[in-house]
């Protein structure tokens, strides 16, 4: 196992969630949910629906802690596993994080903080911010099978932006900017849209792709709903961490 495979799932093993949309490529079972160590468990679910034949048991259940709803025609109640506030949006935060791989606590708070200028709610604009970063729009083009590729053709000089060559994957994006894979390095990249049998896009609002040129122009920041992430984020809650 390479250090690069083991830091995906670690991240898998740390957070219980598919945040790439990879889980089966990495393993082919469920293993990915349990929590790290060595003794493991399943990662603990938000809440859960028990009977309560009696009041006494709800008072009993709401002196312990836990967060009590009212009764349903079943006569069953609906009860939160008591969580420590601050855990909680610590591990929505890392999902958000760690979905823009190896992007570092300063890297994301300094996001946070540029989102902060704008108008708007914070939240959405700390996406579109995430967003207009080169890797992100490498990935969302399908330039790249993930975004660790993105970052690797980065990296390697692959990709050129209004016909210059740029090697930083953080770099924002501005409206109107072309992105454009290197023709010296076009058969390389090409030949993942065959060997990985790539999902092209062609509805993303904030993108115009052209997949014969393997360059895209960078229309405007996407809404949250726009974002083909592969789960949910609480932006709310990413918020309060830091606020």
């Amino acid at each position: 196992m390479t250090k690069r495979i083991a830091a995906k799932k670690k991240v898998y093993r740390q957070l219980g969630v598919d945040i790439w949309g990879m889980g089966s490529n990495i393993w082919s079972n469920e293993k990915w949910k349990m929590t790290p160590g060595e003794h493991t468990r399943r990662h603990r679910q938000s809440d859960r629906q028990i009977i309560v034949p009696h009041a006494e048991v709800i008072n009993q259940l709401y002196h312990a802690g836990a967060l009590i709803a009212q009764p349903n025609e079943a006569n069953r109640v609906k009860i939160s596993h008591y969580e420590p506030r601050y855990g909680t949006q610590l591990k929505e935060k890392q999902k958000l994080r760690k979905t823009y791989i190896n992007m570092s606590e300063t890297q994301f708070y300094n996001t946070l903080k540029t989102a902060s200028n704008y108008e708007g709610k914070l939240g959405e604009n700390l996406v579109k911010l995430l967003e207009r970063r080169l890797d992100s729009v490498l990935y969302r083009a399908q330039f790249a099978k993930s975004m660790y590729q993105a970052r690797q053709l980065i990296n390697h000089g692959h990709i050129l932006v209004n016909g210059k060559v740029l090697n930083i994957s953080s770099y924002t994006v501005k409206n109107g900017d072309l992105i454009q894979v290197n023709p010296k390095s076009y058969d390389f990249v090409a030949k993942y849209f065959v060997t990985h049998n790539f999902k092209l896009y062609d509805d993303l609002p904030h993108l115009e792709i052209d997949y014969q040129t393997l360059s895209c122009i960078y229309l405007g920041s996407p809404s949250y709903d726009e974002i083909p992430y592969p789960i949910h984020f609480d932006l709310d809650t990413i918020i309060r961490h830091y606020y």
